[in-house]
């Protein structure tokens, strides 16, 4: 086997569009045996990956051949293709070049230079010859033209945006290669050294071997298949790891590849062959399971993989910190002081040095880096008070008394050991005592030579000082320093900010039990039929300060109003009573406020039955929904390991006898962002400003722009006019486009009928009503003149 040519796909983050396609990469495509999805049968007679080594591809080229324009979404796939496992689609996927990768033509892995974030996609075509055929696996650029740049590529799919032991591509990742870390680079053969050891479960020393296997007689590396050749490459076990290129040893970016996929687990059983005897050696959870969880194995996690090297001298050295005091890195080579800008650069920010005299680096001459890490700076409250009284008995005799005391606090509670704040107490006292004295200028001037004419005087000044060192003693945590404090390394995500919150799609559920069966629902208007209207916002504090000249009249002259808990302010000290607040934080607590009214139609829910009052039926069949992205989406590497949350009784003051409440969900995955379930992309910069029909395309719920999103945000070439005609709602559509587009007149035709005269009279009076805002979806400010009225 030998690969010739290959082409990398990764999610775009650089904003780059210059080799960028839409792909959809999937997960069986050219297997020939069923890695996931038994629908695709296999083909042929040859066991090896090509396109027609099952059905997969022959049906997405005809069947499905209307997936290649993925604005259309993934409707056109069977119900059991399930996004995320069986396949990802990708809006401008970034081409790697050739210098962002390596891989293996003969063993077949791919490598990348930069690690890819957990959410990212990766996909890959590649071609290669085999007993004298060619066989391609996915679609290179060049197969599928751009003339409609629409156009998808299809893929294999090596990594999906949620990679889990539980995926189907999870055993295409390797795990039999380790990185010797960062500096490791162009290493060298001939001062290479690698021993691989396991501690000793009585000994708890570090053995080369393991005692009591069957094969204690080997050493690990040979068991490991690294050790097979001498130094002359005879086949000979020399006990020296064996450093051959591109199959051991990736020595331009400083990896070691074991020649087994599993080395810690089903090959070490097979070696071993005695399943009881193996069971205590094996580490099979590095193969089937998370680093994470790998990693608090202890009973297992006793391999080590130690040795020495000398790579290639590297011109940059990275000082591993942040935020370096200017001025404070100091160079030297041999001993001899370098000069900055001259010998090297700093990189203050990012913390780097990059040496700029290369024959210090041709020489090998030894670096030292001594730097100064600038933490950065926290508000601490320091108090120093101090009198000093002094009495004047007479002329000549006075006594005096000083007292100081100087006290900081904290900046938490838990005071880390050799932080403690300082609290001393200096006290003292002083004496001063003079007289003048003729009789002693007379003593003086019997001394030869000597003629004082002026009294003398005798003085004497006594003092006395103590301090009593103290620290602060905190009246909940104690005068306790911690040697450590787990509850301060708690990894927070705060979830309060209204704005990272936005309008949330009909949740899919495909089981039988479904709460809202209508989710799976596309380009019909029944999906957003049962969403009733939900608010999120922060109330502002204008809105609560009685002395604020920001405050409406109405509400400062309403001391029910500012006191009424939905509207309040909240108090640290109301939920943590004992809590101390760091001088500067704010005492009042961030609130997220969530108003839900079932009765009330949410913005695109276009359902006719409705009261005479024009208030839904069935309220208890409504839902409402808000939903936000979440930066950190390993939760497990990065312990995420419950929601906290102070709920505040939405009964309270109520009168009402029978409240049977409602049902809070909180779902955590993959989330659609379909709100108008069609498969279609909408952004309000793909709406034209010109006017141009064909720019758009129609759905059941509205207008959609026809090309591919860019870049988010409105078009500024024709300033306020550009965003009056783009800032319409996710339906494309603003409020007297909506009165004539076929679906929502239908809605009004029908809904009108039913509401009474009073009801259409108040409608027709209010700009957000079904009657003025078909689709319910008119923005209105928090601040704005109408909710003052």
């Amino acid at each position: 086997i030998s690969i010739t040519r290959i082409e990398v796909w990764v999610t775009n983050r650089r904003g780059d569009y210059s080799q960028v396609r839409n792909i959809v990469a999937l997960a069986d495509l050219g297997e020939h045996r069923t890695i996931h999805n038994p629908r695709w049968q296999p083909m042929g007679a040859e066991e090896i990956p090509y396109n027609r080594g099952n059905t997969l591809y022959d049906e997405l080229t005809t069947t499905y051949a209307g997936i290649r324009d993925i604005r259309q979404g993934m409707t056109l796939l069977p119900g059991d293709v399930v996004n995320g496992t069986d396949y990802e689609k990708l809006e401008n996927a970034r081409l790697l070049s050739p210098a962002e990768y390596s891989y293996h033509p003969q063993l077949g892995y791919l490598s990348l230079n930069m690690p890819l974030q957990p959410d990212e996609v990766l996909a890959v075509a590649f071609e290669y010859s085999y007993g004298g055929e060619v066989y391609q696996v996915g679609e290179f650029s060049a197969d599928i033209g751009m003339e409609n740049s629409q156009d998808a590529l299809f893929l294999k799919l090596l990594k999906p945006v949620s990679l889990s032991p539980t995926s189907p591509v999870w055993d295409l990742m390797m795990k039999n290669i380790y990185s010797l870390g960062y500096g490791a680079y162009n290493l060298e053969a001939d001062h290479f050294r690698l021993e691989i050891t396991r501690q000793s479960d009585s000994a708890g020393v570090y053995l080369s071997y393991l005692p009591g296997s069957g094969i204690d007689d080997e050493l690990l590396l040979r068991v490991m298949q690294l050790d097979r050749l001498d130094e002359r490459q005879n086949p000979y076990p020399d006990g020296i790891f064996d450093f051959l290129e591109g199959y051991t040893v990736d020595t331009q970016q400083g990896r070691i590849i074991f020649p087994v996929t599993e080395p810690f687990g089903s090959h070490l059983k097979e070696r071993i062959k005695n399943e009881t005897v193996a069971a205590r050696y094996l580490f099979q959870e590095l193969y089937d399971s998370t680093r994470t969880v790998a990693r608090q194995l202890a009973e297992k996690n006793k391999y080590r993989i130690s040795g020495e090297y000398r790579a290639a001298s590297e011109a940059v050295i990275s000082l591993n910190a942040m935020n370096v005091a200017r001025g404070s890195v100091k160079v030297t080579a041999g001993g001899i002081t370098l000069t900055e800008g001259i010998d090297y650069t700093v990189d203050y920010l990012s913390g780097s040095v990059t040496i700029l005299n290369q024959s210090l680096l041709d020489a090998g001459t030894p670096l030292s880096v001594t730097l100064e890490e600038q933490t950065f700076s926290q508000m601490q409250r320091k108090t120093l008070m101090g009198v000093n009284l002094l009495y004047n008995f007479t002329h000549d005799f006075s006594l005096g008394a000083t007292l100081m005391h100087y006290t900081e606090k904290p900046m938490t509670m838990k005071t880390a050991f050799g932080e403690e704040a300082t609290r001393n107490l200096l006290w003292g006292s002083n004496l001063s005592w003079k007289k003048e004295s003729v009789a002693l200028t007379n003593l003086l001037n019997l001394l030869p030579f000597t003629d004082a004419t002026t009294p003398s005087q005798l003085t004497a000044e006594l003092a006395f000082a103590q301090m009593i060192p103290g620290h602060y003693s905190s009246q909940h945590a104690g005068g306790y320093s911690y040697l450590d404090d787990f509850e301060s390394t708690t990894s927070v995500i705060d979830l309060r900010n209204p704005y990272a919150w936005s309008l949330a799609a009909t949740p899919i559920d495909n089981s039988a039990t479904s709460l809202f069966p209508e989710g799976a629902l596309t380009n019909q208007i029944e999906n957003g039929k049962n969403r009733a209207l939900l608010s999120w916002y922060h109330i502002d504090g204008i809105f609560t300060r009685k002395n604020s000249p920001l405050t409406p009249t109405h509400i400062r002259n309403d001391p029910d109003q500012l006191s009424d808990h939905r509207v309040r302010e909240i108090y640290e000290r109301e939920l943590f009573p004992e809590r101390e607040l760091p001088y500067g934080q704010p005492a009042t607590i961030p609130v997220l406020n969530l108003a839900y009214y079932p009765n009330e139609r949410g913005p695109y829910n276009l359902d006719r039955e409705v009261d005479r009052d024009g208030y839904l039926l069935n309220p208890s069949n409504r839902w409402g929904g808000i939903t936000r992205q979440l930066e950190t989406s390993d939760f497990e590497t990065a312990n995420i390991a419950y929601i906290e949350f102070w709920l505040m009784d939405p009964f309270a003051g109520d009168t009402l006898a029978n409240l049977t409440g409602g049902d809070l969900y909180f779902h955590l995955g993959e989330i659609s962002e379909d709100v108008l379930r069609d498969g279609k992309k909408f952004f309000e910069n793909g709406l034209p400003i010109n006017g141009d029909s064909s720019a758009v395309e129609q759905t059941i719920w509205g207008l959609t722009p026809r090309h591919q999103s860019s870049l988010y945000g409105f078009d500024n070439s024709l300033g306020a006019e550009a965003r009056r005609l783009q800032d319409v709602g996710l339906n494309g559509l603003n409020s007297e486009q909506e009165k004539q587009f076929p679906t929502y007149a239908q809605y009004l035709e029908e809904l009108q009928p039913r509401l009474s005269d009073a009801t259409l009279a108040r409608m027709r009076e209010d700009a957000h009503s079904p009657i003025n805002d078909p689709a319910g979806d008119r923005f209105r400010h928090y601040r704005g003149e109408e909710q003052d009225r």
